[in-house]
């Protein structure tokens, strides 16, 4: 048994010195950095004089340090400024409107204005046409009109209250009329 593991532990040793023979061939075949690390020594060891020959502006720092924190304190307390807005309307809109209002309302008086001559037009030339086309009897109704309007001032109340007290007589004559038509529709409905 030792046998055996004595040529297992021959064949590993030579496998393991054929192997550093690969490496060794492979490092012979490598390119020699040698120069160019020795050069970036050299210039690491420049770098690190400039380095060391930077000043770090302690004073500087300190004060923009203080000037910072004056700056945060101030920034913490903002100024308040107040706006107070005023709106106005111009005092040529207020007139302009009111001229507006003011024309608007002269139109309704024209307009209601012109109607009411127009029918003060057509109730004249009525009343003329029937004086003048009229029988004898025809005028001298007109004639006593006329004569009773002269006469008497208060005509106008006196007929626009007639003509009230006519029209309420229709409205319950049309009533009793309606309800003797209601009578007579529930006593045929009773009778059936």
């Amino acid at each position: 048994m030792s046998e055996i593991l004595l040529n297992t532990l021959v064949e590993k040793a030579e496998q393991h010195h054929k192997r550093l023979d690969e490496i060794e061939q492979s490092i012979k075949l490598l390119p020699d950095y040698s120069d160019d690390v020795e050069n970036m020594k050299k210039e690491v060891a420049i770098l690190q004089t400039n380095v060391n020959g930077i000043h770090f502006p302690k004073d500087e720092i300190n004060e923009l340090s203080n000037q910072l924190k004056i700056s945060i304190a101030t920034l913490k307390r903002p100024i308040t400024n107040e706006h107070h807005h005023h709106h106005y309307i111009p005092k040529a809109i207020f007139l302009a409107a009111g001229l507006f209002v003011f024309v608007c309302l002269l139109s309704i008086g024209w307009y209601h204005t012109a109607q009411n001559l127009e029918q003060y037009k057509a109730n004249d030339t009525k009343y003329r046409y029937l004086k003048l086309r009229g029988g004898a009897g025809l005028q001298a109704i007109l004639y006593l009109a006329d004569s009773v309007y002269f006469a008497n001032s208060n005509l106008r109340d006196s007929v626009i209250t007639g003509e009230l007290r006519t029209q309420r007589e229709i409205e319950i004559l049309e009533q009793i009329e309606n309800k003797a038509q209601d009578i007579k529709s529930l006593k045929q409905k009773i009778s059936h």
